[in-house]
């Protein structure tokens, strides 16, 4: 009985897991950009490979402002729901500075938050854009940096480089 009791529990752990990767609910962020693991990354800059789409996602449907944005590869999956709110596309070649690093408490994968550097629309200018793998989106792809934080996949992404001393 106690091997039905932990199948169960760990279906619903998974099942609360998988609607938290897709934005259904908030998931828990802690950010870690302090740490060994993401330390050397915060304040680095990288480059589009390829046109990315910026989301605006809300909690709550009757707001106007998105509580957070994210990005997508653009030919890709695309995400929709009444909490999704189309922002617009950044195009290759744009210039990005990482400036936070968090986890997920209940899964451990990463997320990463980016500004973008020179904006060709004024509407990017400051904005502060979530780059994640939930979903299996391959964002992350090719092993790790020097202290273990997941690479961005270089086939969409410019090496990092380091912040000016």
């Amino acid at each position: 009985m106690s091997s039905l009791i932990k199948r169960l529990t760990m279906l619903m752990a998974l099942g609360v897991a998988l609607v938290g990767f897709t934005g259904c609910i908030e998931v828990s962020l802690q950010d870690k950009s302090a740490t060994v693991k993401y330390r050397q990354l915060v304040g680095s800059t990288f480059a589009l490979k390829t046109e990315f789409k910026v989301y605006g996602v809300r909690r709550d449907l009757r707001s106007e402002v998105p509580d957070y944005y994210e990005m997508l590869r653009v030919p890709g999956p695309g995400i929709g729901g009444p909490e999704i709110m189309d922002f617009g596309r950044l195009p290759a070649g744009s210039r990005l500075r990482l400036v936070a690093a968090y986890e997920e408490a209940l899964g451990g994968y990463s997320l990463y938050e980016v500004i973008v550097l020179d904006p060709a629309e004024r509407k990017f200018e400051g904005l502060r854009i979530r780059i994640n793998n939930a979903g299996g989106l391959e964002q992350y792809h090719g092993g790790t940096y020097p202290g273990g934080a997941p690479k961005l996949n270089p086939e969409w992404f410019t090496e990092f480089t380091p912040p000016a001393s």
